[in-house]
């Protein structure tokens, strides 16, 4: 299966998260691309499966939906029905997330996997027990 990981984030805890999807998705037999949703303007067309690591933001600092609400225009068209949302913990983390996951909804997708990543073991956890769904399969 086609999956593409976004990261919209700079931080380093969800770097890594992301380093281990990618290994972990790859080694499940998937061609995995990685794209920068902040810095890459691209084409996601053929990709069945998307996951998106967004980061949190701080309690009075800013959140990542501008650049998420950005990269969406950007693509046009989401290809894929199913997507998987992380963000990284902060004070706010849930209801980022939740922010997070209603405007991919909004853009006709469906949530398959969502979570706050605690830390590098959480992460593993959870890419080991992420098992993609194509549209229709």
């Amino acid at each position: 299966m086609n999956i593409a990981i976004i990261y919209i984030s700079n931080d380093k805890l969800l770097n890594s998260a992301r380093k281990i999807f990618a290994k972990d998705l790859y080694g499940k037999g998937n061609i995995i691309k990685e794209i920068n949703g902040i810095l890459e303007n691209t084409r996601l067309t053929g990709f069945q499966y998307i996951v998106f690591f967004i980061e949190s933001g701080f309690f009075i600092g800013k959140n990542r939906l501008k650049e998420l609400d950005a990269f969406l225009k950007n693509i046009e068209t989401m290809p894929s029905k199913f997507v998987s949302v992380y963000t990284n913990k902060k004070f706010l983390s849930n209801k980022y997330l939740l922010k997070y996951m209603s405007r991919l909804e909004s853009e006709g997708c469906i949530i398959h996997s969502s979570d706050i990543i605690v830390d590098e073991k959480h992460s593993e956890n959870i890419s080991r027990n992420l098992h993609p769904v194509k549209f229709g399969s």
